[in-house]
């Protein structure tokens, strides 16, 4: 496209350069390169955290656990918007962990059977999780595990159950004001504990019990060969 314009003594040609396809704009976009995700990376990274957050729990940090549930999330937890590092791996479906905790079934295959199951250690210091101590290790699937029931009081637990509880409601991730009857339940514990120190008796109330049992989980997770090997 021109136009001329003209003047005594004088001819200005103007040229307008024709109009580019939209689209031939955003060709002319330098598209940055997509940097690879080294998943392997990521996973050791994650089973760094739990380890250090089981030391610092070993130590008396004990909120540490809701650290160790946010890391869970992260290597086992999949939804429509968020993909675990183990399904990115494509591991989950083949992966092993020990259990040294629970039912060993789902809430499925519980059905409706009446089971009260709370997995404790009482000391002194109250509930401590048993770690080595517990029950003769199982393994277990991936899935197996995830969905395992660990706890059943007034209602069941999973340790999905407990790891989101923990990690969306109660402060590892984010705080719910308004949380549900399982996080509740967690929260509250399971009652009190009376132990005598120099002839006086001292009560303890038993509450956060998704502590213990995350600090557990971290165990399983450090102490099962198949997930380890793969960091």
């Amino acid at each position: 496209m021109f136009a001329m314009l003209s003047s005594p003594g004088q001819t200005v040609l103007i040229v307008k350069p024709p109009a580019l396809p939209e689209d031939t704009y955003s060709s002319l976009v330098p598209i940055m390169p997509t940097l690879p995700v080294d998943l392997v990376e990521q996973l050791r990274r994650q089973l760094k955290f739990i380890a250090t957050s089981c030391r610092a729990y070993d130590q008396g940090e004990i909120e540490e656990a809701l650290r160790i549930a946010v890391s869970l999330r992260v290597l086992f937890h999949d939804t429509g918007s968020s993909t675990s590092i183990f399904t990115q791996l494509g591991k989950k479906g083949s992966v092993h962990l020990i259990s040294t905790i629970g039912l060993g079934k789902t809430d499925q295959e519980l059905g409706s059977s009446m089971v009260l199951s709370i997995p404790i250690m009482l000391t002194m210091n109250g509930v401590q999780p048993p770690l080595e101590d517990g029950p003769q290790p199982r393994v277990i699937t991936c899935d197996a595990w995830w969905n395992e029931i660990v706890m059943s009081q007034n209602q069941r637990f999973s340790r999905r159950d407990v790891v989101l509880s923990s990690a969306n409601q109660d402060g590892g991730a984010h705080v719910d004001s308004a949380p549900d009857q399982k996080t509740l339940e967690l929260k509250e514990g399971i009652g009190t504990f009376t132990s005598t120190v120099d002839n006086v008796p001292v009560t303890k109330e038993l509450t956060d019990h998704h502590f213990p049992m995350l600090r557990q989980f971290g165990y399983e997770v450090l102490n099962s060969p198949e997930i380890t090997s793969l960091a």
